[in-house]
């Protein structure tokens, strides 16, 4: 996965350059940089249109930091996400992931699994709160195209986080509507945060997932940004923030 190369392109030194082809169900990342097809992937390659980009850097419990270069999500970003993992041991269509992911939604809800009580600390600011799904991205997509934190770009120097409240499986397919339609940012229960570093904190432990993969549990969780750490082949076509 992209998770693991890109640890690996980082470790090795500021002269490596990473390239990629989206194979995945959702290609969030893919889409950021305008390789979202093959032959937009081939173009991008022939071209060797290249932009520095900022990495989220992932640390936990006193474990080793992990780079990330979309998204890292808590709550309903890592319960659907194992929900539908089970669910692809039996041949599932590709149109049918929507699907399955409003029934990991609704489990979730039904499980209790969600609300989850944490802590946010960033800028000198905490709140505590239980929260459905907590998203902090660093490019603009999260979830097969949508846009919880509209203003992410990877050349700020910034996360964006998402945090969303909602107590029921009923509010939270509201909300869903609203970030579809781009009119969630004023939704009550719903905050919209910007920042270079974020403190995560779980009496019980939480898992935590990056750019499709699951973490975890932790009780203590550290995001923050390492500014233009990687070099990225977009495709010549992409008009991305500099």
């Amino acid at each position: 996965t992209f998770d693991i190369i890109i640890n690996e392109v980082v470790k090795q030194g500021n002269g490596n350059i990473f390239g990629m082809i989206g194979l995945g169900s959702q290609n969030d990342i893919v889409k950021e940089f305008g390789v979202d097809s093959l032959e937009k992937a081939c173009s991008a390659i022939k071209s060797r249109e290249i932009k520095q980009v900022d990495l989220g850097i992932l640390t936990a419990d006193n474990f080793d930091s992990l780079y990330f270069l979309g998204t890292a999500s808590l709550g309903l970003g890592t319960t659907v996400n194992r929900y539908i993992k089970n669910l692809k041991r039996y041949p599932i269509p590709e149109k049918l992931l929507v699907i399955s992911a409003i029934f990991g939604i609704h489990n979730s809800y039904s499980s209790r699994e969600v609300p989850i009580p944490l802590t946010l600390k960033y800028d000198n600011i905490a709140f505590t709160d239980d929260l459905s799904l907590v998203v902090f991205t660093n490019t603009s997509f999260y979830a097969g195209g949508k846009k919880p934190n509209p203003d992410a770009t990877p050349y700020d120097g910034l996360l964006d986080c998402c945090c969303i409240n909602s107590a029921s499986f009923y509010k939270f397919l509201e909300v869903c509507s609203l970030i579809l339609q781009g009119k969630h940012a004023a939704e009550k229960g719903i905050k919209l945060i910007k920042a270079s570093q974020f403190r995560i904190l779980s009496e019980t432990g939480v898992e935590i997932q990056t750019d499709g993969e699951v973490k975890g549990p932790y009780r203590d969780i550290n995001l923050s940004v390492k500014p233009k750490a990687l070099k990225v082949i977009v495709n010549p076509t992409y008009i991305g923030n500099k």
